[in-house]
């Protein structure tokens, strides 16, 4: 239902617009270590386990993903 009433913004945005991006943001800045780049991802994964649901890659996925990358060798990233 979210993703519904969403839509509009999901197409135009990128973001379903029912404030988790923001209460996300807001939540990093709050309690990341400033710089720590480990460190917000960090507060990421554990904002998305414990607070709210969103799309976020955890380890598993995340190694999978170093290893593309990696195995691509890009010279640069978009």
């Amino acid at each position: 239902m979210r993703l519904i009433l969403g839509q509009r913004s999901l197409t135009r945005n990128w973001q379903v617009g029912d404030g988790r991006e923001d209460a996300l943001a807001a939540h990093v800045l709050a309690h990341a270590r400033a710089g720590d780049l480990d460190d917000a991802i960090r507060v990421i994964d554990d904002f998305c386990a414990t607070r709210s649901v969103m799309i976020n890659v955890g380890d598993e996925k995340g190694e999978i993903l170093d290893r593309a990358v990696r195995r691509a060798s890009p010279s640069l990233l978009p």
